[in-house]
């Protein structure tokens, strides 16, 4: 199975932050959907590690959106929160535990709620873990992800989240 960003599936990448390019997923699918114009972007990076897209022109012209700080990810959300479902696409690219672990209950309930509600919001979700089904995410959050990737010793296996609502 491959997956796309254009499907309309939320994707959850679990993988070891211990890899040469942990977060090269997720640079691969903002610098395509930059490239391509077919989302609006918005990026919660705690670890700055996709720094780049603040001062990107291409990325302020197509009006992706770039956020490290709890109080800056949590305007985020509520931007993505209170955006109408309507023909323009929006993805959100986060390093999930890291964003977790920053954000107050009422953000942590926000984002399980955008994650859960993505399809209505015409909102993709793509998100990298190392935590396996951490328990300390809020309920829901895992399950709401559609498909998983993970990746291991250089090999890559997509497949559909047991847990998740699918579709």
């Amino acid at each position: 199975m491959s997956w796309e960003v254009t499907a309309g599936r939320n994707l959850l990448v679990h993988q070891r932050d211990t890899e040469n390019f942990p977060n090269l997923p997720l640079t691969l699918m903002a610098t395509g959907v930059l490239s391509r114009r077919t989302h609006e972007l918005f990026v919660a990076d705690p670890h700055h590690r996709h720094h780049w897209l603040a001062g990107s022109r291409n990325a302020t012209d197509w009006g992706a959106s770039w956020a490290d700080t709890p109080e800056g990810i949590g305007r985020m959300l509520t931007e993505l929160d209170s955006a109408a479902a309507g023909p323009k696409r929006l993805l959100l690219l986060a390093g999930l535990s890291t964003t977790i672990a920053k954000l107050d209950l009422p953000d942590r309930e926000r984002l399980t709620d955008l994650v859960t509600t993505a399809r209505d919001r015409n909102l993709t979700v793509v998100a990298t873990s190392s935590d396996h089904g951490a328990r300390w995410f809020p309920d829901g959050l895992i399950a709401a992800f559609d498909d998983v990737l993970v990746r291991d010793n250089g090999h890559s296996t997509v497949h559909r989240n047991p847990l998740g609502h699918g579709g």
